[in-house]
């Protein structure tokens, strides 16, 4: 175990305590150093392809030997830094300070260890990242399920192939060689629960990475090379009592979950994306700013997947519900509701945006739903309209709008630019 010194420290009453000396030790094994003074190892323990089983044992020994030795020893004396606190002395003694309720937070580096958010996958020499890891089980029987997710049946499976369409085709890729990553398995990815307080339901969101690979020994590298040729980052929502996911409208009109779209029945309180729905997106939380299903003719089954459509994913920099005249800032600009219009059963905000002496840069409108990118000095800002309220009076015209400090499109067979902001 390695001891990082530079962050060892102690607040006491006000006062800080630092290390000040310490004291190292080694392994050795004969003339050959096995760990460094610092605790971390300088040896690798290799079995070859045809060891024998006992080899294995020896192997195992050495190796927790090794790891039961990879600490530092430190001996730390405390030296006084900040303002402690004092009494005075007596007439004949001399005064005191005395440190009380004495702390010490020791961050502790471990050789080897993964920084947090990073998840280690341990193969053997020779090693298939695939459904089973540690029995160099090549990628050849897509039927073997201890090799393979097979393509086909039902996608709402505990054990569903990610890809599949659920009629025993696929929606575009068809990796069936694939280790899956949990959220049991890797916290970031923890399953979560998700709230659209507005229409009162709730889903759960399963997060997955799928990889496919090998391991070798590489005798130009000399050493073990790992060598990933796919990934792939899921999410799978369900419902509280069924598998439906996060519908568009939330509210259905007989099973058509896309109605409130429709022209015919215009309903944007009905939308979950104008409920500020939260996320789980690579471990992060994320609102959905906007939902559009597939274009594919739908009904024709109620078990197939369709790929297509797309969906939003917004960080909010200022959000608010505002009466007119009062305005979201931002850097040095205020968003300032001017008023709201009706044309029929369309709703539209007018706005201002103005500068921190209050001179109007530009003027435009936003409907619900939508997210208006506005260039201000060469700045992109994001204006984004979840609901507006038109009323009938003047002081009963509200918005409830925000300015998007990301918006992200997921789209169909489209890739995340990493230089977008």
């Amino acid at each position: 175990m390695k001891v990082n010194l530079k962050k060892i420290g102690a607040i006491v009453a006000g006062a800080t305590i630092l290390a000040s000396t310490a004291a190292f030790g080694a392994l050795w094994y004969g003339n050959t150093k096995l760990v460094d003074d610092n605790g971390a190892p300088v040896a690798k323990v290799v079995v070859g392809e045809k060891a024998a089983a006992s080899d294995g044992v020896g192997a195992a020994l050495i190796a927790s030997r090794m790891m039961a030795s990879a600490y530092k020893s430190v001996n730390l004396k405390g030296q006084v830094v900040g303002t402690a606190t004092c009494t005075g002395g007596q007439a004949s003694g001399s005064g005191t300070c005395a440190i009380s309720d004495e702390k010490a937070t020791i961050q502790i580096t471990v050789p080897g260890a993964v920084a947090e958010g990073t998840y280690t996958i341990n193969t053997l020499i020779g090693d298939y990242l695939n459904r089973r890891l540690l029995d160099r089980k090549d990628n050849n029987d897509v039927n073997d399920t201890d090799e393979s997710y097979p393509i086909g049946g039902t996608d709402v499976s505990e054990y569903a192939n990610p890809f599949t369409d659920g009629v025993g085709g696929n929606i575009g890729v068809s990796e069936t060689f694939l280790y899956r990553v949990t959220g049991d398995m890797f916290a970031p990815l923890k399953t979560e629960t998700i709230t659209d307080s507005e229409a009162g339901k709730s889903y759960q969101e399963q997060q997955n990475i799928w990889v496919k690979g090998k391991t070798y020994y590489s005798d130009s590298d000399n050493d073990v090379v790992g060598e990933p040729s796919f990934l792939a980052y899921t999410i799978k929502f369900s419902g509280a009592a069924d598998d439906f996911g996060i519908p568009v409208c939330t509210t259905p009109t007989g099973q058509d979950y896309n109605s409130c779209l429709l022209s015919s029945e215009p309903n944007s309180d009905r939308l979950t994306s104008s409920h500020k729905v939260k996320v789980k997106f690579l471990g992060e939380d994320w609102i959905i700013s906007d939902m559009s299903p597939p274009t594919t003719e739908y009904g024709t089954s109620e078990t197939q997947v369709y790929n297509g459509g797309y969906v939003k994913l917004a960080k909010e920099s200022v959000a608010g519900l505002i009466n007119v005249g009062e305005s979201l800032p931002v850097d040095n600009l205020k968003f300032q509701l001017d008023d709201l219009e009706a044309h029929g059963s369309e709703t539209a905000a007018l706005i201002s945006i103005l500068d921190a002496n209050g001179n109007l840069i530009k003027k435009d409108r936003i409907t619900p739903g939508e997210t208006k990118e506005l260039n201000i000095n060469g700045k992109l800002y994001r204006l984004h309209a979840y609901k507006l309220g038109p009323g009938y009076t003047f002081a009963a015209k509200w918005a409830d709008m925000a300015i998007f400090a990301k918006e992200l499109k997921l789209e169909d067979g489209q890739q995340l630019d990493p230089d977008y902001d």
